[in-house]
């Protein structure tokens, strides 16, 4: 089933985590060719309660179904910018449901790029995920640090004319959007 037929159903529950932190606050720091469980702490939407996200271990604990999820990361180097690999693992299983790679667009200091991964899976019972993170998987960049970071970078937003229920303070840095299908 693709995106599109999903939101354009509404009759699918929608669920969102993230890592929600100020837009001038540090990053995560990824350590080259390492793999790293991304930061996730905050519940965006989860309005029937299929899921809970554990803030201290980034952990998404899912009740059983079947999910269409999408999930993206915002990352920077001070150097070109390598392949790197962001994945969602099953915990519970001890498996990857998918893997996706990022690209990145030099800057003069440095390369700001995103990680976009799609897929579907199937739970039969509940089970615990995370968001993993690999960067510098060419030998040729092997030693580069990544960021996880913010999109504005070191601009401050302005929150002039929008809405005050919009928080103009928050920056949502690693995301996860899951539609549950059945």
């Amino acid at each position: 089933m693709y995106l599109t037929s999903i939101i354009a159903s509404g009759n699918n529950p929608y669920l969102e985590y993230a890592w929600v932190c100020p837009p001038n606050g540090a990053g995560q720091s990824i350590t080259a060719n390492t793999i790293t469980t991304l930061s996730c702490d905050t519940r965006v939407s989860d309005f029937y309660g299929y899921g809970a996200i554990n803030p201290s271990t980034s952990q998404l604990t899912l009740s059983a179904g079947t999910y269409f999820f999408e999930a993206h990361a915002w990352t920077s180097t001070s150097a070109n910018q390598g392949p790197n690999v962001m994945s969602l693992y099953n915990l519970t299983l001890s498996s990857y449901i998918t893997r996706g790679s990022g690209t990145g667009s030099s800057l003069a200091n440095g390369t700001n790029g995103s990680v976009v991964i799609r897929g579907q899976f199937t739970t039969t019972s509940i089970n615990t995920f995370v968001l993993t993170f690999l960067g510098g998987v060419d030998v040729k960049i092997l030693n580069n640090t990544y960021t996880i970071s913010s999109l504005y970078g070191a601009t401050t937003l302005v929150g002039t004319g929008l809405p005050s229920s919009i928080n103009i303070n928050a920056d949502q840095r690693t995301t996860i959007k899951l539609w549950k299908l059945a």
